[in-house]
């Protein structure tokens, strides 16, 4: 058995000279470019067709810049998400196919998109960037939806102080009940989110 590792291990950062500050810019840097990409207009399915491969390429256009495996599966046992990692392509398959039968049923936009967050966060594919990604993801599905994008206080959920404690306690909170089958308060924290328009 392997050494579980926890996500925070700074050994696949492409330059080791980055301060943490500077690597958080560069991230969110990146990110913005993604979302500028994804939610500017509804993306099509052709440009997000939701498969495994094409949530591997978001990771990679997020973390590829400042990370040697940005969009590559994990290959071991972290502290945190699912602890088969050799499963994880097929798990990331099932909660697609899961995502595309749920649209197709109706279920509510609301319901689909909590479902796809909390499944990717507890999947936890990748090393480092699942939380981020993950919240892309879902926004993506939302606007390729036609729905109301969400706006994460990103910088609350990964910055210290008390307010920060609090959003992001509340978003922990929230994405584990939902891990657990209450997607209730992942569904409110997405409502607070929603653009107002």
């Amino acid at each position: 058995m392997t050494e579980a590792i926890g996500p925070a291990d700074i050994s696949y950062q492409r330059d080791r000279t980055l301060s943490p500050d500077a690597l958080f810019d560069m991230e969110l840097t990146a990110i913005a470019a993604v979302e500028a990409k994804y939610l500017a207009r509804p993306p099509t399915k052709r440009m997000a067709p939701f498969t495994v491969t094409w949530c591997q390429r978001v990771h990679s256009e997020m973390f590829g810049a400042t990370r040697t495996d940005g969009g590559q599966f994990r290959n071991c046992e972290l502290t945190i998400g699912i602890k088969q990692w050799w499963t994880i392509e097929a798990r990331l398959q099932e909660l697609l196919d899961n995502l595309h039968y749920m649209k197709s049923e109706n279920v509510p936009l609301e319901e689909q998109a909590a479902r796809l967050h909390s499944g990717s966060v507890e999947i936890h594919p990748f090393r480092d960037g699942n939380g981020r990604w993950a919240r892309t993801l879902t926004n993506i599905w939302i606007r390729q939806q036609k729905g109301q994008v969400l706006i994460w206080p990103s910088r609350d959920i990964h910055a210290d102080g008390p307010l920060a404690n609090n959003v992001r306690d509340e978003y922990i909170r929230a994405v584990k009940a939902a891990e657990k089958g209450d997607l209730d308060p992942l569904i409110a924290f997405h409502r607070a989110c929603q653009c107002k328009s």
